[in-house]
């Protein structure tokens, strides 16, 4: 496995070799891409920050014309597979707390993209600590999609690295709320 950027963002060696639930939907033949920030939150509050996918990227969404929350909406936390997330994905399997798996979807993301599968894994480390780890498994189906493939781990980097930010900027923040700080 090569572990250099644009492949591996913030991952340990151990959460690369660990198994994700994009695992069963996908099967990889080529490399999968790691992103990962330690976050100063309970996992309960992470996990409701990735809850807010369903509405927004947390990335560059104001590129998108997608608005970006900055406090939790009611409801995105009620969780059914199908729904929509980020415009772009859907859900395809879920465990409260711990893990958002979505898969891209609709003919425009499946032809830019081809097949990508991608896991938003919360892991508890304790000391009101958790870790966010983000696997995303991409297969190409056709030309354009694999002159794209180089393209992507660096987009992938650029986008990811700003949401997952966002994510933990927001639930340290609701962390510190909820402790009445």
């Amino acid at each position: 496995m090569d572990t250099r950027i644009p492949l591996v963002w913030g991952a340990t060696a151990e959460e690369i070799k660990a198994p994700y639930p994009c695992d069963t939907q996908l099967e990889a033949t080529s490399q999968p891409l790691f992103r990962a920030v330690t976050v100063q939150a309970e996992p309960s509050v992470l996990f409701r920050w990735l809850c807010q996918l369903r509405i927004s990227s947390y990335s560059f969404a104001f590129l998108f014309g997608m608005r970006t929350p900055t406090t939790l909406t009611p409801g995105t936390d009620r969780l059914e597979v199908g729904q929509r997330f980020m415009d772009l994905f859907d859900l395809v399997d879920y465990d409260v707390n711990r893990h958002l798996t979505l898969a891209i979807s609709g003919s425009g993301g499946k032809t830019i993209y081809g097949d990508l599968v991608v896991s938003y894994v919360v892991r508890d480390i304790g000391h009101g600590l958790s870790r966010l780890v983000v696997k995303t498994i991409h297969e190409p189906e056709g030309g354009l999609q694999k002159v794209l493939k180089p393209f992507l781990a660096w987009g992938d980097l650029f986008m990811m690295r700003r949401q997952l930010h966002n994510l933990r900027r927001f639930a340290e923040r609701e962390q510190l709320s909820r402790q009445g700080h």
